[in-house]
């Protein structure tokens, strides 16, 4: 979460319109979201050594970050970034398995 919200939000911001388009269009949407999520995925498992357990952990925190960045960035005029950082900091700043 660390690295998602100090190096790759700001890079998500910077490309805003662009994500904007594909986070809003039906017809494009879907598949977009598919890709990100498999991309996401590939990007974390190549880095940590998930069992099974974890790979719930994994697969469920994928979806709610790409929820958080879909909202976001379907948004006419998203907040700033530094306030959608600390949302992100607030939000994730427990383990996810207290996140019930």
């Amino acid at each position: 979460m660390t690295i998602f919200i100090n190096n790759l939000a700001p890079l998500l911001y910077d490309k805003r319109v662009q994500l904007h388009v594909l986070y809003t269009r039906p017809y494009i949407k879907g598949i977009w979201l598919a890709f990100i999520k498999s991309k996401y995925k590939r990007i974390l498992l190549a880095h940590h050594q998930v069992d099974e357990q974890e790979g719930l952990a994994l697969e469920y925190l994928i979806e709610v970050l790409t929820a958080f960045i879909s909202v976001w960035l379907s948004q006419p005029n998203p907040e700033p970034l530094a306030a959608f950082q600390n949302r992100m900091r607030c939000l994730t700043g427990k383990p996810i398995n207290q996140w019930l």
